[in-house]
């Protein structure tokens, strides 16, 4: 008989232990949460009593107040005993795998004086996203799971799960059909256009005879600086003197500028070439329905690959609007970044992230994990986490990238947990070429995960719990609370430093947080 793990863990008390609590981590109080399903866009509400349809919406870590998890899954309590015999299974999705602009925008927020602007909302998934994970490629044509666990001293457990692509080296990807979509208004002079400017430097480095390239940019009307052109290879004299040729004036025609870019795509689409509009902007325009209904109808459906709008925020603090960016990357299937100066633009677009920036190694990813009887996700990274398939929207991941999912977990059964009780992660995903769906499924026990190594696991611990001070930070300021999730934070970041020896994007977490209040 196996004998129960840690028969000392603390029994929560929980609705049928079937809340769902993924990190609500944006602090932009946009979308809500229904049906038992969370967007972490609807990140702001702070207070459970206001949630009248049952699930747990608040992230319990943002408000220092009486809200914790256990406290709020008591106060949605429907009074359903723990179910100890089902076995629990979630539909698990983060954003775009190159969705990353919240690890730039929280960064300027503390070091670059933007204060507790609105321009830079905290999105947990998209600073996971940013930083570098080194879990091992999958195959050629294949995804790969690497989970994670770990007993924490409360009776709750942590599981990381990281998702691999295979490696694509930039001479082994598909040729490039890619039109530049450049605002080039008034609100974009000086450090914003300087900031386009380099990310397209940056884009152009790495380009390839036979890629074919369009830039419109616009202001009150579109323009077509240059039109179906063949670069020669990397750094292309025609593309780089239009981009030093770009001057900003007049007035902010997004939908003029989008409907130029995707008519010029179309032109050369190709089903053998990667299609990209790349949209880069400071978000001074609004999204208005016929620009959604043309970024939608483009970004392919079952049948076709499509055109993928990838978005690249520019600006400042007091100018930069998140959610033009936000909005046309979700409709169009892309990332959404940000670029700030000359070494953002080479670090998000260089030479090491450029394919993974405008290539597709899978389409419609569904990450399903199943866990034993009881247990229930507290919190997450993800962006959306539902018992639901349909409340759960499918996403990219891109090639030579690792899609990281940190969950905090808790059981309503712990005595029933054994070293041979199984954790199971299926991944289904669309190949980008031929469109079929393909499937991988992997199943591990307690014991085989325990007995495994945490490094990579202790540092998501601690970007999630830096996500948690720079939330509160946005919302509270220096409150006790704050300076409790920035100590807090600062302590589980000692814990990965120590796992993670010389890793830069610790180094990154450290910066801020020590100036942080």
């Amino acid at each position: 008989m196996s004998r129960s793990l840690l028969p000392s863990l603390v029994v929560l008390a929980f609705s049928g232990c079937s809340s769902i609590q993924p990190d609500t981590s944006s602090s932009d109080g946009r979308g809500s949460a229904d049906s038992g399903s969370w967007d972490a866009d609807a990140d702001t509400d702070t207070d459970s009593d206001s949630d009248t349809d049952g699930d747990i919406d608040a992230d319990t870590a943002d408000t220092g107040q009486a809200s914790d998890t256990a406290d709020t899954a008591t106060e949605t309590d429907t009074g359903s005993a723990c179910d100890e015999t089902t076995p629990v299974k979630l539909f698990i999705s983060p954003d775009d795998s190159n969705s990353m602009a919240s690890g730039v925008l929280a960064r300027l927020s503390v070091l670059d004086g933007w204060g507790r602007a609105p321009a830079a909302p905290v999105r947990t998934w998209e600073l996971f996203n940013y930083y570098d994970w080194d879990y091992p490629a999958a195959a050629d044509g294949q995804l790969l799971v690497t989970p994670q666990i770990e007993a924490q001293a409360d009776g709750t457990w942590l599981l990381q799960l990281g998702i691999s692509s295979p490696a694509l080296a930039n001479a082994d990807r598909a040729p490039m059909n890619l039109v530049f979509s450049l605002d080039t208004s008034g609100s974009m002079s000086g450090a914003p256009l300087d900031a386009l400017k380099a990310t397209l430097r940056a884009i152009a480095s790495s380009l390839r005879y036979g890629d074919v390239v369009s830039v419109v940019d616009w202001a009150t009307n579109p323009n077509v600086s240059l039109r179906e052109h063949r670069v020669s290879g990397p750094d292309d004299v025609s593309l780089l003197a239009t981009v030093n040729g770009l001057e900003s004036n007049g007035g902010t025609n997004l939908s003029g500028g989008l409907e130029k870019a995707y008519e010029l795509a179309e032109l050369n689409y190709d089903e053998g070439r990667i299609n990209r509009v790349v949209l880069v902007s400071d978000g001074g325009a609004n999204i208005g329905l016929t620009d959604e209904d043309v970024i939608a109808r483009h970004a392919g459906s079952e049948f076709k690959a499509g055109i993928y709008l990838a978005g690249v925020g520019v600006g400042t603090g007091e100018s930069y609007n998140d959610e033009l960016m936000d909005a046309v990357t979700d409709l169009g299937k892309g990332a959404s970044t940000f670029v700030s100066d000359s070494e953002e633009a080479w670090r998000t677009f260089g030479t090491e992230r450029f394919v993974s920036q405008m290539d597709v190694a899978g389409r419609n990813v569904r990450i399903i994990l199943e866990l034993p009887p009881g247990f229930t996700v507290g919190r997450s990274s993800a962006e959306q986490i539902s018992t639901d398939p349909s409340e759960v929207e499918p996403q990219n991941i891109a090639p030579d990238d690792v899609v990281v999912l940190f969950n905090e977990l808790e059981t309503c059964a712990p005595e029933a947990l054994t070293n041979e009780s199984p954790v199971t992660v299926t991944l289904t995903w669309d190949d980008p070429q031929t469109l079929m769906e393909q499937s991988v499924t992997r199943t591990w026990t307690f014991g085989e995960l325990l007995a495994g190594d945490t490094a990579l696991l202790q540092k998501g611990h601690a970007v999630f719990a830096y996500a948690d001070a720079l939330k509160l930070w946005q919302t509270q300021g220096a409150s006790a609370a704050t300076k409790s999730a920035v100590r807090d934070a600062i302590t589980q970041l000692a814990i990965a430093e120590s796992a993670n020896p010389g890793d830069d994007d610790l180094e990154e977490l450290r910066l801020v947080l020590d100036a942080m209040p």
